[in-house]
């Protein structure tokens, strides 16, 4: 017999060995291959072990879940702390000629002389002075007790 011809039935006998519809070799295999065959079942320890994995795997989960919580709590109070600088420094870009008090509220404007901080509303100008009205208003803020400023409203 040629090579040629002992590859293609060494090829056809490893087709035979590993099909599905015929198994030469059950051996191979990892669960039982006829009716008497024997049954493979997890042991107790396996079992005891699968469980304190799965309990693991639930608590680790939850964990992760409580410092991702956090993690966003975090993220929060820093956009809010950045949002309260960046207004400070434009209220201290602006112009203003009083002492501002903690806890009062105050009105930024924006002018064509640049931005303008006052102790009156644009309700509180009224029609009579455009200059300081609904449009250019930038935001309502408060003066807070730690010399920052924070926006009520934009």
């Amino acid at each position: 017999m040629s090579d040629e011809g002992k590859k293609k039935n060494s090829k056809e006998a490893e087709l035979v060995v590993f099909s599905d519809d015929k198994l030469d070799l059950p051996s191979l295999i990892e669960y039982a291959s006829s009716r008497g065959g024997f049954d493979i079942a997890p042991s107790e320890s396996g079992a005891k072990k699968e469980k304190a994995l799965d309990a693991l795997r639930g608590q680790t989960q939850i964990q992760l879940d409580n410092i991702l919580e956090q993690m966003k709590i975090l993220a929060d109070q820093a956009n809010a702390l950045k949002s309260r600088v960046e207004i400070s420094h434009m209220i201290l870009d602006s112009e203003f000629n009083f002492e501002p008090v903690e806890g009062e509220i105050y009105y930024l404007y924006q002018t064509e002389d640049g931005k303008y901080l006052s102790l009156l509303s644009p309700e509180d100008w009224g029609d009579n002075h455009h200059k300081y009205g609904k449009d250019s208003l930038v935001g309502v803020v408060e003066y807070c007790p730690d010399n920052t400023w924070k926006l009520l409203k934009a």
